[in-house]
């Protein structure tokens, strides 16, 4: 959905984001050959995942790597799903596989592994404890094969990985929001002069956070594009600044969803009986 992502300030100087994402590329291909765990953090929302998206896609990630696979953590994982998630990336699923134990899984997972230089991401992982119940299946050749993991949660990733200082993906600044929302709304073509006053105080009032820009963008796409029709959007923003960009980002999902024809309403309300990151 994001477009790029936000790296940290070091010693007061704003990092460029293709240098950061270049920094993380390395470390996955190059450095040690020891087995290594790489991790991105940052608050929900801040673009963690689409950061290790671009990295598990990335050219030099493909051809380094003999064999890559993805699995979606969450808070309720549950530990056969995960080792399904992740031979299906590895070797691809068949009914005999999908009929194994739990422990035959992760025998064939080792055996998948064995003498091949891996990437596996872990995707919003919230507690250590998922990698003590994987760590068995996924052996360490001193092969350059890596871990990568997302998390919110600083202090996991430490537990998981502390051997390597987790990457901290920032706030973009009010001009880093202003670009993506232009990118995602005209697409190049650039903003007309009669939006920009109002598109930058729309922009502003996502606090620095993508998922919000991107929301806030997608409702803008559907919209009369007119100095009218996003001064009732930029208005439908509470003036107060919330400082909690999670809140900031439900109160703009808030605003989409009034949005909606009141067809669709239901639909999408319908969608909260499925579990997190399910299909």
């Amino acid at each position: 959905l994001i477009s790029r992502d936000a790296t940290p300030a070091i010693n007061g100087m704003v990092v460029d984001p293709r240098d950061e994402e270049q920094s993380i590329t390395d470390q996955l291909v190059k450095g040690s050959s020891k087995f290594g765990i790489v991790s991105l953090v940052g608050m929900p929302g801040i673009g963690k995942t689409t950061m290790a998206w671009k990295l598990f896609n990335c050219q030099k990630v493909l051809s380094h790597f003999h064999c890559r696979a993805w699995c979606t953590v969450s808070q309720g994982y549950d530990k056969r799903d995960l080792l399904l998630e992740i031979l299906r990336g590895i070797l691809g699923l068949t009914d005999e596989i999908r009929q194994m134990t739990n422990e035959d899984l992760q025998l064939k997972l080792r055996q998948c592994l064995l003498r091949n230089r891996f990437l596996i991401v872990m995707d919003d992982v919230w507690d250590a404890g998922v990698w003590n119940e994987l760590r068995n299946s996924i052996p360490d050749d001193a092969n350059g094969s890596r871990i990568l993991i997302t998390s919110r949660l600083r202090d996991v990733a430490l537990q998981i990985g502390p051997d390597i200082d987790p990457h901290s993906l920032r706030l973009f600044s009010d001009d880093e929001s202003w670009n993506l929302l232009v990118e995602k709304v005209f697409h190049g073509e650039g903003c007309p002069e009669e939006l920009l006053l109002v598109g930058k105080e729309i922009a502003k009032k996502c606090k620095g956070l993508p998922l919000a820009v991107v929301a806030i963008s997608g409702l803008l796409q559907k919209t009369e594009k007119s100095r009218a029709s996003w001064g009732k959007i930029a208005k439908g923003l509470i003036a107060e600044v919330i400082e909690d960009p999670k809140a900031r980002c439900m109160e703009i999902f808030e605003l989409s969803y009034k949005h909606l024809p009141g067809y669709l309403k239901p639909c999408f309300i319908y969608l909260g009986v499925f579990l997190e990151d399910k299909d």
